[in-house]
């Protein structure tokens, strides 16, 4: 038997625990319970037994019993007890896992972990969260030590201390945060209580970023700081700092942590038909049926946006949407576009040295540069608006796609051009702006893929249009420069 003193049990505590299980070794702890390697003596069987801590409420405890006991899953630690010593201090019986955790394995490799592997383990971790979602059930603090994988190489999902369901009763800790900050998604930093399963695939994302990358996505010197750059900070693509890491599993995690909840998945089962399927690009990937159409659409003619027939007319492709909106995509200048707002894309500091920034200062003249520069620096993904000066607008949106970080400079990604594009739509709501035309964010100096820029641009535009109250009813995406004749004809697609 253990030494009762050191582990914090009373003499009758363990006299009514050993009823049925023994207490063999101490295998972890932290600020809430202590867990134990044991055997039931009933069952002759090994088990795990985590204790609460004498200070900590049982109620928080039961909670997680009865979140494990509900899910019968393969991929989710399975718990078998519950019981109260002296009526005050919880005790959870759960599965014996012969193992390690994530985090343990993390730490004893010197090198990121092996693609291949870590597919497997992502697609056992989705298979026990699934059945998680069809209980209801929210983790909220999924996390490599959160994840053990077995002697035969499986992963399992534990401890559901601080999930919410709806058949829960929800916990909440006055000026705590409810999670593990280096996994956090954004929102539940802000409302712990109002989250979705889209913050457990942000926290899922973020474990096997780790993982892949042999670090987690933002590092800084206080849990704060740490909340602060999964909010404002762009993510560096695991493949950027891991080059072995496959596309489809770069843009996997990389849509995982999407900072809007919007653009991520919406459940674990569309994240497993990905790592199930080498057809399935994540990027392209939806459930919305109407989305989906107009996606289906924009691919069949993505091509002559990025290599145009210059022998053939110009002709604007037009998207309608519903509440007469539309999106056009069309060569030309933007300087020239008629519109109420439009969009440039510059670095922090808005220097405007070249491309879309640097025509759009000269044509607006006066003191457009210096109005803007006033601002300066300015975070990535942000806009800055000013009056439009000789343009044919009212406003300018000056997009941020290279921001400055210290002494390096940050480049565009997926979630940049994304919070770029939800920045004007929500400018266009506070100066009641109905059109407004864009150009391909972050492909000049920013040196992003114009496909991928393009994709992006009419995924993230086509679902505010058809998801989002804006008072936008005609957006633009202009392609620079000017390659294309100047024949007026369209081609509408509905």
């Amino acid at each position: 038997m253990l030494d009762s003193t050191y582990h914090q049990l009373t003499n009758d505590e363990i006299a009514q625990l050993g009823e049925r299980y023994e207490l063999l070794e101490a295998i972890g702890h932290g600020g809430m319970s202590i867990v134990f390697r044991g055997r039931d003596q009933v069952l002759n069987r090994a088990v795990a037994l985590k204790l609460c801590r004498p200070h900590v409420d049982v109620s928080r405890l039961h909670r997680e019993a009865i979140a494990m006991a509900g899910i019968q899953s393969r991929h989710v630690v399975s718990v078998h007890d519950f019981l109260k010593l002296n009526q005050q201090r919880g005790v959870l019986v759960m599965d014996w896992i012969e193992g390690q955790d994530l985090a343990t394995i993390m730490c004893d490799r010197k090198i990121a972990l092996n693609d291949d592997i870590v597919r497997q383990w992502m697609r056992d971790v989705c298979t026990g969260m699934i059945d998680a979602e069809a209980k209801g059930v929210i983790h909220r603090d999924l996390k490599p030590s959160n994840i053990i994988i077995d002697a035969h190489k499986r992963a399992l999902v534990m401890d559901f201390g601080i999930a919410t369901g709806q058949t829960m009763d929800q916990l909440t800790l006055d000026g705590q945060v409810l999670g593990t900050p280096l996994y956090m998604a954004p929102e539940q930093a802000e409302d712990p209580s109002n989250v979705d399963t889209r913050a457990d695939v942000y926290s899922f994302g973020a474990t096997f970023y780790h993982a892949i990358v042999h670090q987690p996505p933002f590092e800084a010197e206080t849990p704060w700081s740490v909340v602060w750059k999964h909010k404002t900070e762009p993510l560096i693509p695991p493949k950027s700092r891991n080059p072995s890491v496959s596309s489809v599993l770069n843009d996997c995690i990389e849509r995982c942590l999407a900072k809007d909840p919007a653009d991520r998945f919406s459940s674990f089962s569309q994240i497993n038909e990905i790592l199930s399927s080498s057809g399935i690009q994540p990027w392209e990937y939806t459930i919305d049926e109407t989305l989906a159409n107009y996606l289906g659409i924009f691919k069949v003619h993505r091509k002559q946006f990025l290599s145009p027939d210059l022998t053939e007319p110009n002709r604007p492709t037009i998207f309608d949407f519903p509440n007469r909106r539309r999106l056009k995509i069309l060569f030309g200048d933007l300087t020239k576009q008629d519109v109420d707002a439009l969009v440039s894309s510059d670095d922090a500091m808005l220097t405007m040295s070249s491309g879309v920034s640097a025509a759009l200062a000269q044509k607006a003249g006066g003191s457009f540069r210096e109005d803007a520069q006033r601002f300066t620096p300015v975070r990535s993904g942000r806009v800055v608006v000013t009056a439009a000066g000789d343009l044919p607008s009212r406003f300018v949106f000056h997009g941020i796609t290279i921001g400055v970080d210290g002494e390096s400079r940050q480049f565009p990604t997926r979630d940049v051009i994304a919070e770029i594009v939800d920045s004007c739509f929500y400018q266009a709501e506070t100066l009641s702006i109905k059109s407004i035309a864009f150009p391909l964010l972050g492909t000049g100096n920013g040196s992003f893929p114009r496909g991928v820029a393009i994709d992006t641009m009419f995924r993230v535009i086509a679902h505010r249009l058809l998801r989002r109250v804006t008072p936008i009813k005609e957006v633009r995406i202009v392609l620079w420069p000017e390659v294309a004749s100047p024949d007026d004809n369209t081609l509408i697609l509905d």
